[in-house]
Parts: C-alpha cells; sequence; structure tokens
C-alpha cells in the first residue's frame, strides 16, 4: 500500500514537470504578440445629441438676407434637420461678432429675411469673433457655426490653437461646410476699405462663400454632411472632415522572395489582421533585406487626400530564447524607400529591413502616418475659393485667408493626433 502510494505519488509528480517543462518551453519559443487591431477604434451613433448653432450677426453677412438666396435655404435646413434627425436633441441658437448672445428661434430665423435689424445690433455687430465661439464648444454637443469666415492674419492664427485646444486635444473632430449663395451687400473686414458687392457685378452671375463649421464627435458630423451634401444648393464635394480617422480600411501586402525571406505567419485566423502578418526566415543570412510592400485602402469620404510622404514609426518588442518576458521600444531597423501613391487607392514602397544580430524573437509594429507638415494635400476648391486680400476689383467674391485658415486646421490636426493611414506587422 505503501510502496504503490509513493510510485502513484512519483509517477504523478514527473507528469507534472514535463507538463511544466513544456509549457515553459513553448512560451519562450512563441514570438511577441501586438493587438492586431485595424483601424483604431469603433463607435456607434450617439442616439440623441444636444447642438448649439451659432449665426455670424456681424454686417458682412447681411448681404446674404434674402428669402430666396442659398444662405436662406442652408439656415431653414439646418434648423429643420437639427430638431428632427437626432435623437430627442436640445438646440441652443445663439447670435455672435463682438460678442455671444442667445437668441430664440423666431430671431434666428429672422436672419434671411430682407431689411433684416438681426445684423445691425450695436455692440455686437462690428467684429467676427469666431475664437470666443470656440471658447463655448461643449464636447458633449454637436457645434454647428454658420459665418463667413473672414479673418485677418492675427485674428487667423488665434482661432487655428483655440481648435487645436478646445478641439481636437478635447477628442473631437473638426467640419466645414462650403455653400456659394447669392450676395448683395456690403463686405467689411478687409485690408482694404469696405465694398459693395452684388450677385451681377460686371455684367456676370457670381456667389459669395458662406461657411458652416462643425465641431462634434465624428460620426454626428458625418450625419449632418449626409444629411445635407444632397441638397440643390450643396457644392459637390465641398465638404470637409478634419480627423485623425484616414482610411477606412486597408491591406497589406509584402512583397518578398518567399523562398528565402519571408512567409506568411501561421496565426489564429480569427485574428483581424491574419492574412497580413508575416515572419521573417532570412535562410541567406542577409544583414539587409529590400521587400517590397503594397497597401491597397479605401479612404473614409470627406477626408482630404493625404500627400505622398507618409512617416513609417516603427514599434519594436523582443525577447530573449528561454525568456518570457519582453521590451518594447521605438526602433530604426525597419525604413521606408520611395514611396508612391496611385489612383488614390494604392501605396507602393520597399521596406528596408536592417536585421539584428541579436538572438532571440523581434517583432515589429509599423505605423504609416500622415506628417506633420504638409501631411495632406488642400481640395482645390478651398484654393479657388480663397485670396489674401479681396477687394473690390480683384477676387471681390473669395474669402480672405481661407487657404491659410483649413491649412492651419490640417497641420494642428496632424501634430495633435498624428492621423494613421495603415499598420505593417512582421517577426523575425
Amino acid at each position: 500500500m505503501g510502496m504503490n502510494f509513493f510510485y502513484g505519488l512519483t509517477r504523478a509528480a514527473f507528469f507534472l514537470f514535463i507538463a511544466f517543462f513544456v509549457s515553459s518551453c513553448s512560451k519562450s519559443d512563441k514570438p511577441p504578440v501586438w493587438d492586431y487591431d485595424v483601424v483604431g477604434r469603433s463607435y456607434s451613433a450617439d442616439q440623441n445629441v444636444s447642438i448649439d448653432i451659432y449665426l455670424d450677426a456681424t454686417k458682412s453677412m447681411e448681404g446674404f438676407a434674402s428669402p430666396e438666396t442659398n444662405f436662406a435655404k442652408l439656415l431653414k435646413d439646418i434648423d429643420v434637420l437639427s430638431r428632427n434627425s437626432f435623437g430627442n436633441s436640445i438646440v441652443n441658437l445663439y447670435k455672435f461678432g463682438d460678442k455671444i448672445e442667445g437668441i430664440g428661434r423666431e430671431n434666428f430665423l429672422d436672419a434671411y429675411k430682407i431689411r433684416t435689424k438681426f445684423y445691425r445690433e450695436k455692440g455686437l455687430s462690428h467684429e467676427t469673433r469666431i475664437d470666443n465661439v470656440i471658447d463655448s464648444v461643449d464636447v458633449s454637443k454637436l457645434t454647428v457655426v454658420i459665418t463667413d469666415l473672414f479673418q485677418k492674419g492675427q485674428d487667423l492664427n488665434d482661432v487655428i490653437s483655440k481648435i487645436k485646444l478646445k478641439c481636437f486635444d478635447q477628442g473631437l473632430d473638426f467640419g466645414l461646410i462650403s455653400i456659394k449663395s447669392q450676395f448683395n451687400g456690403m463686405v467689411y473686414d478687409v485690408y482694404d476699405s469696405p465694398y459693395h458687392l452684388s450677385q451681377s457685378n460686371k455684367g456676370e452671375i457670381k456667389y459669395r462663400p458662406v461657411y458652416a463649421l462643425v465641431f462634434g464627435k465624428n460620426y454626428n458630423i458625418k450625419k449632418l454632411f449626409r444629411l445635407l451634401e444632397n441638397k440643390s444648393y450643396a457644392e459637390e464635394h465641398h465638404f470637409l472632415l478634419i480627423s485623425p480617422l484616414v482610411t477606412e480600411s486597408f491591406v497589406v501586402e509584402l512583397k518578398p522572395d518567399m523562398k528565402n525571406d519571408f512567409q506568411k505567419a501561421a496565426v489564429d485566423n480569427t485574428r483581424p489582421l491574419s492574412d497580413m502578418l508575416y515572419r521573417l526566415k532570412n535562410k541567406k543570412n542577409k544583414d539587409i533585406i529590400v521587400v517590397p510592400v503594397n497597401i491597397k485602402y479605401k479612404q473614409y469620404k470627406y477626408i482630404p487626400r493625404f500627400s505622398s510622404n507618409l512617416e513609417l514609426v516603427v514599434y519594436k518588442q523582443t525577447r530573449k530564447k528561454k525568456s518570457n518576458s519582453f521590451n518594447t521600444f521605438l526602433s530604426t531597423e525597419v525604413k521606408l524607400d520611395k514611396l508612391n501613391i496611385s489612383n488614390d487607392s494604392l501605396i507602393q514602397s520597399k521596406l528596408v529591413f536592417s536585421v539584428p544580430s541579436e538572438k532571440g524573437w523581434h517583432s515589429y509594429k509599423m505605423y504609416l502616418n500622415v506628417p506633420e507638415v504638409e501631411g495632406f494635400v488642400l481640395p482645390e476648391w478651398v484654393d479657388s475659393l480663397s485670396s489674401e486680400n479681396p477687394g473690390q476689383y480683384d477676387e471681390e467674391y473669395k474669402t480672405m485667408n481661407l487657404k491659410n485658415f483649413i491649412g492651419g486646421i490640417l497641420q494642428a490636426n496632424t501634430s495633435a493626433r498624428k492621423p494613421g493611414v495603415a499598420k505593417i506587422y512582421f517577426t523575425y
């Protein structure tokens, strides 16, 4: 009885040791793993959204006031859509200029009527202080600002800085809608003297732009865009969204010498990127391996095109053999070479991999990011509507500093949030 018990106990201990040994070895033989997420974050739309609407009440806006103008149509649509298309929304209305003043719905809709007094309030109608409106942005709401957007140089820098602070740093996105509207009135807030402008100046019909600036969560801005983009007065493609979310989907395909350098990694097929994980074999013991890479991508609607000078940010995990611990750090062992973008859907480049000399597992996660400077290409319509100094006889229908304004916001976005285009993974 005692011998049988001792034998059984010894046999159990032996198998327990073998199981522990195999488990330890298998753990140390596995490479480090990443999260393998595709785009980054997912979300669903809010059921109920409170909306703040700010209407520019300065004198330059009065020329839009007429029931038949596109400006009037935009105002009426935003009023109706904000009340009927965002659940049980609470809509707050304001007029702004030198200061901000809460108004009722009747006063708001009075803004598009002929000979309205909306734009003549003393102490409010002189200066377009968009910076004060941005200070009032509530991160829990959707904020819409309707304005002609005339901003001088110093005003522009202040507004861009506040958009970064109150919008991007708080996780909100920025949207812009441009509408060309009939106009008959005075244009103020310019470097030279104010001037009169009408729709039929010089015998030709032209339209002056009016804008809706939108601050809020990504999906709420997109919802408003979808509701407005098919309106008769809406300009095709004149909807712009500035966000860290650039690509809706992407597929990475490495094109190495499959016999000698890389092979597809054998991973769990339930992982989101299981068909895009690669393992380096390096059977020829090269010091440097050049791997062609193709990335097919679909960009989100309303996002401006990113430029071809994308940056590669490489994170590396290392694990020594017979060790269960690993280190994660930035690496310069993988670099980009000769990047090209074609048809706004395909990125072609080469990964230049410097093979590490240390033994053990080396795992890489690479972000293909939009650079901070000149990371996005300005839409052509932004350039066509922008002027550094509009006057009565030259570029009179254009918006002062629009190009610098949008360019500055794009750079503030890339600086604050490092928008990513794709992720690449491989293990050595």
